[in-house]
């Protein structure tokens, strides 16, 4: 039997903290400790080396960034997930500039959460879906955008760019002579990475965020 996933929770509110916890014990995770400050955050994460940890960014203090950038330095190999009931964008590219692996609110439905969370953990990076989609109205956010398209292969971002000239499956297989099946991998890959759930979303996701300009020259 594969062991548990192993999770801190790091958040001043203890009641919130408990309902996470129970929460993600119910999804399968074995949550090592609900810490209330970044320093017993810290403490935890270098003894017990969780797989991920969910940082609040309205700690006391204010210290929620030096948290994160402590986390990456201390312990490369765990995932740094922000829990925050903070939405602006500003918050969103502080907390990635930091180095956390993604950025989750706290009024996402728990399977939506979950499902965030092994996303990090599988290596691809999180933020909310909506922020991401409205990166081109809001211009601070567009670093955002751009970190979750970094994570396309050079191969996938071809594929989006002749999605962007709304060329078929066939003619994307043509054109890089791939398979078509090889074509569908790519855009199954590229969509889990931008967090969009189709073909029209990712194009939308391009042009809203500006990666279609660089994509299109």
């Amino acid at each position: 039997m594969m062991p548990a996933l192993s999770a801190v929770i790091v958040d001043d509110q203890r009641l919130f903290g408990e309902a996470v916890r129970r929460l993600l014990e119910r999804g399968g995770f074995e949550v090592l400790a609900v810490a209330p400050t970044a320093a017993e955050g810290i403490a935890v994460a270098r003894a017990k080396r969780p797989d991920v940890i969910l940082v609040d960014l309205g700690l006391p203090g204010g210290n929620a960034q030096m948290l994160i950038r402590t986390l990456r330095r201390d312990v490369p190999g765990t995932k740094v997930l922000v829990l925050s009931a903070r939405t602006d964008p500003q918050a969103v590219s502080e907390s990635l500039r930091s180095g956390a692996h993604g950025y989750v609110t706290k009024d996402t439905q728990m399977p939506r959460l979950i499902h965030s969370i092994h996303a990090a953990l599988q290596g691809r990076m999180v933020v909310p879906h909506g922020m991401a989609l409205a990166s081109r109205e809001t211009p601070r956010l567009r670093g955002s955008a751009a970190l979750l398209a970094s994570q396309l292969t050079s191969r996938e971002r071809q594929v989006l760019a002749l999605l962007l000239r709304a060329a078929s499956n066939k003619e994307i297989a043509r054109q890089l002579r791939i398979s078509p099946h090889t074509v569908r991998t790519h855009i199954q890959a590229l969509l889990q990475k931008l967090q969009v759930h189709s073909r029209l979303e990712a194009v939308a996701f391009a042009a809203r965020s500006g990666l279609s300009e660089a994509l299109l020259k």
